[in-house]
């Protein structure tokens, strides 16, 4: 498995759960192509599962990454190779599998340089014809790759992405406490947890929260990267009084974000494109009510244990984030359905089905 996206957020979230998994189930050896930073802390921790860890020096994203790993699958006796994003390396020696996460570049291009589209379709399009299997997030996208690239059609296996349980085991209210003392947060709050990329859908998210706060007196949490670096949170972050009810956290570590979510009246995803949508599922396994944007996979992720909303509408939003506030009955229901709904969500059963994948691409 080229491991060197280890430290990463997204990827990284998927690669580190798989090999975790791995540590426990395993029963023949893996070997890790790991970058340098990264290579002796895995090696450490993933030594008594039997994994031996190799170091590839290449950089993300360059040529050498897609002539190296194969002269090392070669050198070291690889079977199957699994590649965790779209970069498939050429002239591989041994069987492949690929994860295709999302196909955003081609979806929107204007979020990209032309240099950046340019790489990723040919990565995408080497991927979908030199793969023997391709793994996908969720049945959206595999719909969404089989349209671009239908030489993929047949060697597309959908797997939904797992939810740590962490995210699950209920806090203290001393520990809740605790945690919104040291972040100033006073009032109940909506949270919202990513990126601000321009298909993350912000100015829609901001819109509808100046409209919900005029009425209902509820902050708005942000963890991951600001909002204010959002080019659409301008006009609205201009208002200094909505700015005093905005927390941008930033990046917060993993005991801190279980507890933003659970503190948190509800958890929204405004984007309008995203290969799986961890946040409202994370959100569900918190135990808070989910709102999710009515595009690409967060419909799938979230089934009828969410609401969903125009993600093109920051007035349905609103809508929503009122009923959420004032309706308890409608908050219980939410919580009860989240809470059984997300239990498919597995890094148990993912890493069970990516295993079966790599022994259908021996086959």
């Amino acid at each position: 498995m080229d491991v060197r996206k280890y430290a990463d957020f997204g990827i990284g979230t998927y690669i580190r759960n798989l090999l975790d998994q791995y540590s426990i189930s395993l029963k023949n050896p893996i070997t890790l192509f790991a970058g340098p930073e990264d290579a002796p802390g895995i090696a450490t921790k993933y030594a008594c599962g039997g994994a031996k860890t190799i170091i590839n020096a290449s950089a993300k994203y360059s040529i050498g990454e897609l002539v190296t790993l194969s002269r090392q699958a070669r050198r070291y006796g690889i079977h199957v190779l699994h590649c965790p994003h779209f970069t498939l390396p050429v002239g591989l020696p041994c069987r492949s599998v690929v994860t295709i996460h999302d196909i955003i570049h081609i979806r929107f291009p204007q979020y990209f340089s032309l240099p950046q589209r340019t790489y990723a379709r040919l990565m995408l399009s080497h991927a979908c014809s030199s793969a023997d299997r391709i793994i996908v997030d969720s049945h959206f996208t595999q719909a969404d790759i089989e349209r671009e690239f239908p030489n993929s059609i047949g060697k597309i296996d959908t797997i939904h992405l797992g939810v740590s349980e962490r995210f699950g085991v209920r806090l203290g209210e001393g520990e809740k406490q605790a945690f919104r003392e040291r972040h100033g947060l006073t009032r109940p709050y909506i949270l919202y947890v990513g990126s601000t990329k321009i298909h993350k859908n912000i100015g829609v998210l901001l819109r509808a929260y100046k409209k919900f706060c005029a009425a209902v007196p509820m902050d708005l949490v942000s963890a991951g990267e600001l909002l204010s670096l959002s080019v659409e949170s301008g006009e609205c972050l201009a208002d200094e009084a909505l700015r005093r009810n905005i927390h941008e956290l930033g990046k917060i570590d993993d005991a801190d974000l279980v507890a933003a979510y659970q503190c948190a009246s509800m958890v929204v995803l405004p984007s309008l494109y995203e290969g799986f949508g961890f946040s409202v599922a994370e959100a569900m396994k918190a135990g808070v009510p989910a709102i999710g944007a009515r595009s690409a996979s967060i419909p799938e992720v979230m089934g009828d244990a969410g609401l969903l909303f125009d993600p093109l509408s920051s007035d349905e939003l609103a809508g929503l984030f009122e009923r959420v506030a004032t309706d308890d009955a409608l908050r219980r229901s939410l919580i009860e359905r989240g809470t059984e709904h997300v239990r498919q969500f597995t890094w148990e059963r993912c890493a069970r089905q990516t295993l079966a994948v790599y022994e259908k691409a021996m086959a």
